[in-house]
């Protein structure tokens, strides 16, 4: 791990600004209209008229953050040094964060693959037996696999039962097709949640001055949507190293907070109650969401009233014109 001269880098994109200081230098970043984590492939440099775009699609993910947030970088480096351990406590908690929510969701499909194997089982067995079916059909019906007509006690149609290992063939298949790559949803959302991870890690980096793997997603796979050459057969094998490498990740990453509290006093006092950060922003993001949600409705009202002028224009029009020959 490598850490910077300065150390003294600390906090707040959150923080409400009670000092005299210039406002626009000290202005929240995460309001900034120049951080966008969905800006990756391509930027446009300050100072065109947005026709020259440059491709940065050979970039590392750090290095597209930095280019195409390039004003935020300079306004983190302007942040005081209590703001600058606030930004870094965030970031650092939103990595965790991120961490957590990918090992849910590996976990969550190891489940969901072993019960559409089960019920795969279940409806081949029925097929290949007398087709009586039994109590264990309930608990199929309660995980919205019954895919059945009819009751415990009944003999199964056999084309329903065919029809039945079909359909769980193919949401199995479907759910090897979200990790092994083939269900694709675009450029931005392919690897959006390394993106945004590595984002985070960039800023940690730019106000603690300390640069470690573990603060990105680049050189590594456990971040990626996508996991090479699993299958079928090693579905669970290939989930659970997943979830081994996020758990070393996220070790890792509590090293590298724990060095950095070590030099920095405001951050090891922020960590002993990071909820305070969160309910002080959550407050900000009602008032955002309100304000987006008034826009929102003045924006379907000036739509009606357009489409109602537009229809009444319409409905005169064709009075005027109504018996004239064509």
């Amino acid at each position: 791990m490598k850490i910077g001269g300065s150390i003294n880098a600390q906090n707040t994109i959150f923080a409400n600004k009670s000092n005299l200081l210039d406002e626009a230098k000290h202005k929240n970043p995460f309001n900034s209209k120049t951080y966008d984590l969905k800006k990756y492939d391509t930027f446009t440099m300050v100072g065109t008229d947005g026709a020259d775009k440059v491709n940065v699609k050979n970039m590392s993910m750090s290095e597209r953050f930095k280019t195409n947030n390039a004003e935020l970088i300079r306004e983190l480096d302007g942040l005081s040094k209590e703001e600058k351990a606030e930004v870094a406590v965030v970031s650092y908690l939103e990595m965790q964060k991120h961490i957590i929510h990918t090992k849910n969701g590996h976990e969550n499909a190891i489940d969901h693959f072993n019960q559409l194997r089960d019920a795969k089982a279940y409806y081949s067995d029925l097929l290949n037996g007398d087709g009586k079916i039994t109590e264990e059909y309930k608990k199929y019906g309660e995980l919205g696999l019954g895919l059945l007509d009819g009751s415990v006690g009944d003999i199964a149609d056999k084309d329903e039962l065919r029809n039945a290992v079909n359909d769980i063939q193919g949401r199995i298949d479907s759910l090897i097709g979200r990790y092994s790559g083939e269900s694709s949803n675009g450029d931005w959302f392919n690897d959006a949640g390394a993106k945004i991870y590595t984002g985070f890690g960039v800023m940690f980096s730019t106000v603690t001055g300390i640069y470690d793997d573990s603060l990105t997603a680049d050189g590594s796979t456990d971040l990626l949507d996508t996991i090479e050459g699993i299958n079928e057969e090693n579905f669970i094998e290939k989930q659970n190293e997943v979830i081994n490498k996020l758990d070393q990740r996220s070790e890792k990453l509590k090293d590298v907070m724990n060095d950095y509290m070590k030099y920095n006093d405001v951050a090891k006092e922020l960590m002993k109650d990071p909820g305070k950060l969160f309910e002080k922003n959550h407050n900000k993001l009602l008032e955002q969401q309100r304000e987006a949600q008034r826009q929102l409705k003045e924006l379907e009202q000036l739509k009606e009233f357009t489409y109602a002028h537009k229809h009444k224009e319409d409905e005169e029009e064709m009075k005027k014109t109504a018996g004239k020959p064509f």
